[in-house]
């Protein structure tokens, strides 16, 4: 019979505790949690962003809706900007129940579109979340069991954003101001 098949008294013994010491290495070089990437907030998104981050914390615990939704569509609608001829961040349109002003402006398109004006950015945060109430309790949706994806098609549905929410909310990572509600 050929050398090959006939096994050798190795001392087996060995494996067990280097393969023990082996597993506990490399445990304890891992770190305690895993790096998250670091997010960019320069720039005019990023200071968009910081401003109103604690505004859509606040109407996210008081509304339960999403705050990275809350800001990401305050962040589409707005192009990162503050308008502060309107302070109206989620270009809401007057309807039939609106006692406000409103500004009109003339549409690319022609023709020309109107929307409301808030005397500050607040005030549009807080007729955003109540009209996404309103808009949700109207289509029977209960808000506690969606998913991002499922607020995402909400607002599209709505009427409420048609931009990248998703690519908003990723890029900069704001599902970590969900966990502040």
């Amino acid at each position: 019979m050929a050398d090959y098949y006939i096994q050798k008294n190795k001392p087996r013994w060995l494996i067990v505790p280097i393969l023990i010491a082996l597993v506990g290495l490399i445990v304890y070089a891992l770190p305690d949690k895993a790096p998250e990437p670091k997010v960019d907030l320069s720039g005019n998104t990023g200071d968009f962003l910081k401003k109103y981050c604690k505004t859509a914390v606040a109407e996210s615990k008081a509304f339960k809706i999403p705050a990275s939704v809350i800001l990401a569509v305050a962040a589409v609608n707005s192009e990162c900007y503050d308008h502060p001829e309107h302070h109206n961040l989620f270009n809401l349109a007057p309807d039939t129940n609106w006692e406000g002003e409103v500004i009109t402006y003339a549409a690319q398109e022609g023709g020309e579109y109107t929307i409301r004006k808030y005397d500050t950015a607040w005030g549009s945060f807080r007729d955003f979340s109540i009209t996404v109430t309103d808009y949700a309790n109207i289509q029977g949706i209960d808000k506690e069991y969606l998913t991002i994806e499922g607020w995402i098609k909400l607002m599209n549905d709505a009427g409420l954003c048609n931009g990248d929410m998703k690519t908003v909310i990723d890029r900069y990572q704001l599902t970590v101001l969900d966990k502040l509600m």
